[in-house]
């Protein structure tokens, strides 16, 4: 089966595209935004069985407070949390952060 286009043709279509995007760039340039990567790990336990399980048992005790468990989220789920909570001043996250670890250890 034959194409209609010549590869001449498909130049100049190609060459075409490439400078309208370009003209579209200087008229309505594009705005940089951060990209969240995923690491090989789906949880923010890491996949850890262990923690997992520590996790989900403590979570299931205290299940009568509703609180949100971090580390039984997966990375997509703690993205969204993140983004739709309320900014808050960086001493409170410090001193919120202190306290986690703080309890995480005992």
């Amino acid at each position: 089966m034959s194409s209609p286009y010549t590869f001449h043709s498909l130049s100049i279509i190609m060459l075409r595209l490439q400078t309208a995007r370009s003209a579209l760039n200087k008229v309505a340039p594009t705005t940089s935004y951060k990209v969240r990567t995923m690491t090989a790990f789906s949880h923010m336990s890491d996949n850890d069985p262990n923690v997992l399980e520590k996790e989900k048992q403590k979570h299931l005790q205290e299940e009568k407070e509703k609180k949100w468990n971090e580390k039984l989220a997966s990375h997509s789920e703690a993205a969204v949390k993140a983004d739709q909570s309320e900014d808050k001043p960086l001493k409170s996250l410090q001193e919120e952060s202190v306290s986690e670890l703080k309890k995480d250890t005992k």
